[in-house]
């Protein structure tokens, strides 16, 4: 599609990364200005600014049902801070990115090559550490919390038991470099984003794979996936497409000015997709697709996503 976006937020350098709110009232992002940004999804006004990250911040996640963000940086630090006022909560030093788990306490972030710490966002005192056969390229929990997906850059990806910090199971994948997880509650699936431009799907629990998408046109640099897990959004060199993985095919495209997109995000109530790009921009799109059915796509549990 060659439309307008619906919106244009402005940053001074790159975006890197876009997270919307549990609740869909608010779009957060960041980049290389080192500061986070809070935009109202009603009229798209800014509503705050904060920060404290000494490089750029890559990465960000919602967790203890919207009251937290969670943010990580080039510094080498994940920070917590409470939402929507910005107070700093707390820090952890020499990680390099987190995802939350469904409970939205629990954290898992990595450090080094191949180390994984969980920790609590409201209990310093809990702390478990896991390593990876290889340097961590993507995190996921699985959508009830029992198990971490860590892929390792050029190995099988890895399911860990979360109690108990063991290797319970290997997951066989063609990527060679994975760019990101996801997984999806409906239609329980383990979405597995390759650099190299593959799409694979994963059946929950089994681990089999149930089918693929070749996306081509160039490397994938972000994936996003709507709340219920049916919709995922791949952003590439410059453009950025949404997929139906229950249908196994392409739904709409947006091609963009620039080549760099970094991060792509899907509101909870599948209205809105917004892009983090190199230019500065963060574009938000209204959603036009239905499935033929009433309503949006699909709706549920939120689905769980991590990259680094």
């Amino acid at each position: 599609m060659s439309e307008s976006p619906a919106a244009t937020l402005r940053h001074e350098g790159a975006v890197r990364a876009c997270c919307f709110s549990p609740d869909g009232e608010h779009l957060a992002t960041a980049g290389a200005d080192r500061l986070i940004h809070v935009w109202s999804t009603s009229d798209w006004s800014a509503l705050a600014s904060f920060g404290g990250h000494e490089r750029s911040v890559g990465s960000l996640r919602f967790c203890c049902g919207g009251a937290r963000l969670l943010s990580a940086s080039t510094d080498g630090s994940v920070r917590v801070w409470s939402f929507p006022n910005g107070e700093a909560l707390g820090r952890r030093e020499g990680h390099r990115s987190a995802v939350c788990a469904p409970d939205e306490e629990l954290i898992a972030s990595w450090r080094g090559k191949n180390q994984c710490v969980l920790w609590n966002a409201l209990d310093d005192a809990y702390e478990q550490r896991l390593r990876a056969a290889g340097r961590i390229s993507a995190m996921v929990f699985t959508p009830d919390g029992r198990q971490l997906i860590v892929a390792p850059s050029g190995e099988d990806i890895e399911v860990w038991d979360v109690e108990r910090a063991v290797r319970v199971e290997t997951i066989a994948s063609d990527p060679e470099e994975v760019v990101d997880l996801a997984c999806a509650p409906l239609p329980e699936k383990l979405v597995v984003a390759g650099a190299s431009g593959r799409l694979e799907l994963h059946a929950l629990g089994t681990w089999e794979e149930s089918g693929s998408i070749e996306l081509g046109a160039g490397p994938v640099r972000a994936m996003g996936i709507s709340s219920g897990g049916r919709l995922v959004a791949i952003g590439g060199e410059g453009r950025v497409r949404l997929f139906d993985i229950e249908r196994l095919e392409a739904i709409e495209a947006w091609d963009l000015p620039v080549r760099g997109v970094h991060d792509v995000a899907i509101s909870p109530n599948g209205a809105w997709i917004a892009v983090a790009a190199a230019d500065g921009l963060v574009r938000v799109w209204p959603l036009q697709w239905r499935s033929g059915r009433a309503g949006r796509p699909d709706s549920g549990p939120a689905a769980a996503t991590g990259g680094a």
